[in-house]
C-alpha cells in the first residue's frame, strides 16, 4: 500500500507551522504521522517550534527541497516509508520553495510506496492583495497548489476576502479547493483527502521500475528532464543570515530593532535568552510577535530572511545585539 505525502507550501509568514501545529494536535488515534520540515536557513528554527507527539519528525536545513535539496528528500521519503511505515507523511517546505519539481519527483517513486496526494498552499490573507504583487513566487506556488488556505481571515474584511478569493482562482488550477482559517485551525480529515494528481508526460514515459535519473549541475543534484529554474534564487533576490550567541539577548533591544526595520524585513525567526526569560521571537509582514519558550536552551538562534539589497546593513544591526 502506498503511503500519500502532502506538501505544505507557502510564502513567507503565511503561517505553515502553526498550521502543522493545530493539525497535529487533531490527528485521528488510528493515524501514524512522520513530518519532514525543510528550512531556508541553516539552523533549525520551525522544527523545534513544532509541538512534539506521537510522530516521526525529520529536518532538512540549507537549501531547499524544490532545488538544492531534491535529492535528500527523497532518500529522507524512502527512509521514513521502510523504517517508519506511517499512514500520511507531511512535509512543510521553505517560504520559498516552488513544489511543482518536488511534486514529480515523489510520483516517480510511486513504485518504492509513496505519492504525491496533493500540495496545500497557505496564503496569508492579510498581506496577499499586496505582496503577491511584489513577489511573483506567491502566485507561482498558489499556481501548482490542490488546496488553497486562506489563513488569518480574522484579520481582513468580508470585501478583501471575496477579491482574494476572485485572485486566487485566476492564478491557480480550475480545481483548486479553497478553504478558510483563522492562526491555522482546520480540521485534519478535511484537509487530507488524497488528490488524484495529473502525472507529468515525462514520468510517463517511464517504466515503474525505472531508475531516477539525477545528475549533477552547478553543485545541485537535479533531474535533466525538468526545468530546473528556480524562482526564489533567480529573481526574488532573497537571502537568509543566521545569528547564534551563548550571551544574553536585550529583549527591548531587538522589539526596538524590529520596529525599526519592520518593512525591510520578509522573515525571521529565533529562540533567545533574553533578560526577560526564554523567548520565542517570529517577525512576518504582519509584525512581530514575542512568546515564552518552555524546554532548555544553550544557546540563543535567530534566523533572519530579506532582500539582498537589505541583508547586510540589516545583519550588522541584529550582530551587534548578539555580541
Amino acid at each position: 500500500m502506498s503511503t500519500p505525502v502532502y506538501l505544505i507550501t507557502g510564502f513567507l509568514g503565511s503561517g505553515k507551522t502553526t498550521l502543522l501545529n493545530k493539525l497535529l494536535e487533531d490527528i485521528p488515534s488510528d493515524k501514524k504521522i512522520a513530518l519532514i520540515i525543510n528550512e531556508f536557513g541553516n539552523i533549525s528554527i520551525d522544527g523545534r517550534l513544532i509541538k512534539r507527539g506521537e510522530y516521526e519528525v525529520l529536518e532538512l536545513t540549507s537549501g531547499c527541497i524544490c532545488c538544492s535539496l531534491r535529492v535528500d528528500i527523497i532518500k529522507a521519503l524512502l527512509a521514513i516509508v521502510n523504517d517508519y511505515k506511517p499512514d500520511v507523511i507531511l512535509i512543510e517546505a521553505t517560504g520559498l520553495a516552488v513544489p511543482k519539481d518536488i511534486a514529480s519527483d515523489i510520483d516517480n517513486f510511486k513504485s518504492s510506496g509513496i505519492y504525491c496526494a496533493g500540495i496545500i498552499n497557505i496564503v496569508n490573507c492579510a498581506k496577499y492583495l499586496g505582496m503577491s504583487k511584489m513577489f511573483m513566487i506567491i502566485n507561482a506556488q498558489l499556481k501548482e497548489a490542490d488546496f488553497a488556505v486562506l489563513n488569518k481571515t480574522d484579520l481582513i474584511s468580508e470585501k478583501e476576502l471575496i477579491q482574494i478569493k476572485g485572485e486566487v482562482r485566476t492564478v491557480s488550477k480550475q480545481d483548486i479547493k479553497i478553504l478558510e482559517a483563522e492562526f491555522g485551525k482546520l480540521d485534519f480529515n478535511l484537509l487530507f483527502q488524497p488528490i488524484f494528481r495529473e502525472i507529468p508526460q515525462w514520468i510517463k514515459n517511464y517504466t515503474e521500475n525505472s531508475s531516477f535519473n539525477i545528475c549533477r549541475e552547478n553543485g545541485t543534484e537535479i533531474n535533466p528532464q525538468q526545468d530546473n529554474t528556480h524562482i526564489h534564487s533567480s529573481t526574488e533576490g532573497i537571502s537568509s543570515r543566521t545569528f547564534t550567541s551563548s550571551s544574553c539577548i536585550s529583549h527591548d533591544s531587538l522589539v526596538t530593532f524590529f520596529s525599526i526595520n519592520a518593512d525591510r524585513i520578509l522573515r525571521a525567526k529565533g529562540i533567545l535568552l533574553t533578560e526577560k526569560g526564554t523567548k520565542v521571537f517570529q517577525f512576518s509582514p504582519d509584525g512581530l510577535r514575542v512568546e515564552d519558550y518552555k524546554d532548555d536552551v544553550i544557546n540563543s538562534e535567530m534566523v533572519m530572511i530579506a532582500s539582498i539589497d537589505c541583508i547586510n546593513s540589516l545583519s550588522d544591526g541584529l550582530r551587534a545585539i548578539f555580541a
